[in-house]
């Protein structure tokens, strides 16, 4: 696999798990800079590195290496699909505060 394409596949996947750059090169210690690098395709990666991206990515390397495309975007759909869960819950509870608030006022 070219390191582009291994790179995009690794972005993809930050991109669909929430993640920004700045956290992915910290878990790795490493510079924003060096990170973006691997996501650009710029920069070899040695398997210690991509084991490493795998786990912060909860995935494992086969996985970055050899999976279609179609397999990423589903782990990144799942993960949509639970923000959307928890920003449906935080409404509810908001929609739930402001019916309260209302009744409220029109007792006063």
């Amino acid at each position: 696999m070219e390191m582009k394409n291994l790179g995009e596949r690794i972005r993809h996947l930050r991109i669909g798990k929430g993640y920004p750059v700045e956290y992915m090169a910290t878990k790795l210690k490493m510079s924003c800079s060096g990170y973006s690098k691997i996501e650009r395709g710029e920069s070899e990666l040695t398997l210690r590195r991509l084991k490493a991206i795998a786990e912060v990515l909860g995935c494992c390397c086969t996985m970055l290496l050899e999976e279609e495309q179609a397999e990423l975007d589903k782990i990144s759909l799942a993960h949509l699909a639970s923000k959307i869960d928890k920003i449906e819950t935080a409404l509810a509870i908001i929609v739930k505060e402001i019916n309260t608030l209302k009744r409220q006022s029109k007792q006063n």
